[in-house]
């Protein structure tokens, strides 16, 4: 049999091959498809179901051609007795594909067949580079070529239902309401598109119903799948993925299910969804709002199901409401933290700083705050909010943001429109779709954002503390510092503040650089220039232009000064501990920096006779947890050093003076032998000491001992401030 094998036209789903018999082979045509490219099998059941949404399970398994790994996605019913496997390959090759449904159907059942794919010539960036994942170092979301992602979300909690109108518009300067909304967002900057389907909701408001009909025929939630109206969100789908924005993607909201009672139905519509748009660049965010109301630990296993089930294993999270718990980092599912900061609030910097340290790692986005014009049955709040959460989110260590503006956050056709999410009909506060999309800080604000940390190494940075002012707000409005490993590029931002400013410090400059530093508006983007001149013996930052409203500071190197030759953190060693080798575990000491900012090159391990293994050596910021640098010392071949240690080389890392950074060894129980901190003293200098010894399991560090103890003992060698 020919069966026509549909593609996405790399976006766009159009049907394939109905047809088939168990065990016959499918010819494709049109044939090769490129990579990433979604295609979609359509096959006709042969049996009769009562209800085909839950009675039967399809399953395609396709196979890698270079790795022959299995990929299995799952089939869903569309209607009548038509099923749909919908599919991305992600390497170039020839692949294969075989169906299996349960029960067993002679239509859908032992259905194989074999396609070619050629890499994609198109131009939408999540089909030249994949699917998002998160990074290796767990800070931020990466495409599956590695290529890091900045996430600029745009909320459209409403955007598969019908308050977002697909096929008309009432502003003759866009062609429909849901397109213009896309063209407009993609025009300022964002990258994210964000929704639920609602398909859960029985709760009353927020139906579940767009141009395809209600999600559930005769209200039978769960029950009676109505294909038309996901056939609709299929529709609106595509034309997000045609304009180049990654979609993130709920189910509905997590009060609906605030027991366990409704789980499996939960899991199945779940399931359900994912078949649909496996083959989509989107993330799963599960549900919104998991909180006190809803059943979390449900949630949470539905997420697992998404990830498990995903042969992507693509990023996946679940939305938060404004608790925000720090929980699930433990779980491999739990691919980013998504945060609800909530409406007309402000927080301290550490609300991020706090998940951003949590253990293990994960990504963290801001994906839910201080809604721009928000009507005040809501909370309210200012515009400013809105851009200050932003900024500090991201300089508290977020990977991006997600912005909602009142009028689109929920789509309010226009002032007759009556929704209680728009507020009263022809209010002060009732705002329309297109008004929203003039709204200062998301039509401007935002894309000044995005431009501002898109062209930095954003991904290289991390919360720090490399400039500091001896007067300054301790409140929500703390003034938040973001830096690259080496420092060569510096970040402050500094909130509106009634409060009162001294001279700043950038006590974290590199010793062998020369910066210039520029204040730049953060709504507008327009930069004032400060000075270039800044080195480590003269690094002082006068006062932001006014305090009216919110500053950049923004520092970045021009050019390399003389350093002084390297010296070493350990001056002496006076006495060692007890052998030991009994432990699986970092150990080392927590190094604390002197009055002056250091450059360190190198780390070392002291070798024992006998050791042989290789041994990952690591500087971590005691802080924020952040690995500033991680190396490899091969005890057998690396030579042997002043004092008796052997190091490795790593990538330049910046220490701000007077900053406290854990400097450790991975051991093996049983494996090469290390000195105990008790009774192991190296001695320090007024550039740096060892202030006590430390060791972690990775989910906590623990400092312990005295002054100059430290387990191993490391080392680290460093140059200073010459002059």
């Amino acid at each position: 049999q020919v069966a026509n094998m549909e593609i996405f036209v790399c976006v766009l789903i159009l049907a394939l091959g109905l047809g088939s018999a168990a065990g016959e082979q499918f010819t494709i045509s049109p044939n090769p498809v490129q990579k990433w490219c979604a295609v979609e099998i359509s096959l006709l059941g042969v049996n009769k179901y009562n209800n085909s949404y839950l009675e039967v399970d399809l399953f395609a398994t396709f196979t890698s051609p270079s790795s022959g790994r299995p990929m299995r996605v799952r089939g869903f019913w569309d209607g009548d007795n038509v099923w749909r496997i919908r599919f991305a390959a992600n390497e170039t090759g020839s692949w294969r594909f075989t169906t299996s449904a349960s029960p067993a159907d002679a239509g859908l059942d032992g259905v194989s067949g074999q396609f070619d794919v050629v890499p994609y010539t198109g131009t939408l960036a999540a089909l030249r580079r994949g699917f998002l994942k998160k990074s290796p170092n767990s800070r931020y979301l990466t495409y599956d070529d590695g290529t890091p992602f900045f996430w600029l979300g745009d909320t459209h909690w409403s955007g598969l239902s019908s308050a977002e109108h697909l096929y008309e518009s009432n502003d003759p300067q866009y062609e429909t309401m849901f397109s213009g909304m896309l063209a407009a967002r993609r025009a300022q900057g964002y990258t994210v598109w964000k929704a639920e389907t609602f398909a859960n909701n029985n709760e009353g408001g927020n139906a579940p119903e767009n141009d395809g009909g209600p999600a559930w025929l005769n209200d039978q939630f769960f029950v009676q799948l109505n294909p038309r109206f996901w056939q609709n969100i299929d529709k609106r789908l595509q034309l997000v993925v045609e304009s180049d924005l990654i979609i993130s993607l709920a189910l509905g909201i997590a009060r609906s299910m605030p027991t366990s009672d409704t789980e499996p139905q939960h899991t199945r519509l779940a399931l359900y969804m994912q078949a649909r748009y496996v083959a989509l660049p989107a993330v799963w965010i599960t549900c919104q709002e998991y909180c006190a109301t809803a059943c979390a630990s449900c949630w949470a296993r539905i997420a697992a199901a998404l990830f498990e089930n995903d042969p992507y294993h693509r990023a996946t999270s679940m939305h938060n409401c404004y608790e925000n718990p720090i929980a699930y980092h433990d779980q491999e599912w739990y691919s980013f933290v998504t945060l609800q900061q909530g409406h007309n609030s402000l927080y301290p910097i550490t609300h991020w700083q706090d998940q951003y340290r949590a253990q293990p790692p994960r990504p963290v986005l801001e994906d839910e705050a201080n809604y721009e014009q928000l009507i005040h049955e809501y909370g309210g709040g200012q515009p400013w909010m809105t851009r200050q959460s932003a900024y500090q989110a991201v300089v508290g260590g977020a990977f991006g943001f997600t912005y909602g503006g009142q009028g689109i956050w929920w789509a309010c056709w226009n002032n007759s429109y009556v929704s209680f999410n728009c507020g009263p009909a022809g209010s002060s506060e009732y705002r329309t779709w297109n008004q929203t999309l003039l709204f200062d800080v998301g039509a401007v604000g935002m894309a000044t954002f995005a431009r501002f940390w898109q062209r930095l190494p954003w991904w290289e940075m991390h919360p720090s503390d490399a400039v500091a002012w001896l007067v300054s707000p301790r409140d929500t409005q703390q003034p938040g510092i973001k830096a690259n490993t080496n420092h060569s590029v510096i970040v402050a931002y500094l909130p509106q503040t009634d409060k009162t400013y001294s001279t700043g410090t950038v006590v974290g400059v590199n010793p062998g650089l020369r910066y210039t530093a520029f204040w730049v508006d953060p709504q507008s983007g327009k930069s004032t220039y400060i000075r270039n001149d800044i080195t480590c013996n003269s690094s002082a930052i006068p006062l932001q232009p006014d305090s009216s409203h919110d500053w950049l500071l923004l520092l970045q190197a021009i050019s390399s000064v003389p350093l002084p030759p390297p010296r070493s953190a350990v001056s002496g060693l006076t006495s060692f501990g007890t052998i030991r080798a009994d432990s699986t575990s970092a150990v080392g000491g927590v190094f604390v920096v002197g009055g002056a900012p250091l450059l360190v090159t190198q780390i070392g391990r002291y070798f024992l006779p006998g050791n042989s293994g290789r041994h990952r050596l690591r500087i971590v910021d005691a802080e924020f947890l952040t690995t500033l640098a991680e190396a490899e010392v091969d005890m057998a071949a690396a030579p042997l050093g002043p004092l008796g240690f052997k190091y490795v080389a790593v990538p330049a890392v910046a220490l701000s003076a007077y900053a406290r950074v854990y400097v450790v060894s991975d051991e093996i129980n049983g494996g090469d032998r290390w000195h105990d901190n008790v009774g192991t003293i190296a001695t320090g200098s007024a550039a740096g000491r060892f202030e006590s010894a430390v060791y972690s399991d990775e989910t906590s560090w623990v400092p312990l001992g005295a002054t100059d103890s430290v387990y191993g003992p490391v080392n680290l060698i460093f140059q200073t401030c010459s002059g």
